[in-house]
């Protein structure tokens, strides 16, 4: 019987340290879905522009294959740079550093823009 509720004890621990609870999970939710729609959405309509210019030829549509490559790697660079300050901010925040908040919101601004 000791051995069962030390386990259990564990499992406790675990879960509260690693997994988190439902609320922590609605809010990380409740970011990343609206993410996933805009990415989906964009992944969409570059299908569909290749769909619609493979009707018309080879040369055409190996341009907007190549225009779609590189809009994905624009995507790409800009989520980077703005996820590095989100990680930055995020440190500023949790040390109480108001000002470093601030300077790596307007450097998200800059970059968005």
């Amino acid at each position: 019987m000791v051995k069962t509720s030390y386990s259990n004890n564990i499992f406790i621990r675990f879960k509260r340290t690693f997994i988190g609870d439902r609320k922590f999970y609605k809010t990380v939710m409740a970011l990343v879905i609206p993410i996933i729609i805009q990415n989906s959405i964009t992944n969409f309509v570059n299908l569909l522009d290749n769909i619609m210019v493979g009707q018309v030829g080879t040369a055409q549509m190996s341009g907007v294959a190549i225009a779609n490559q590189l809009m994905f790697v624009f995507n790409l660079a800009v989520f980077g740079g703005l996820a590095g300050a989100g990680i930055f901010g995020a440190q500023f925040f949790g040390a109480g550093d108001n000002d470093g908040v601030r300077y790596t919101f307007r450097y998200k601004l800059w970059t968005a823009a």
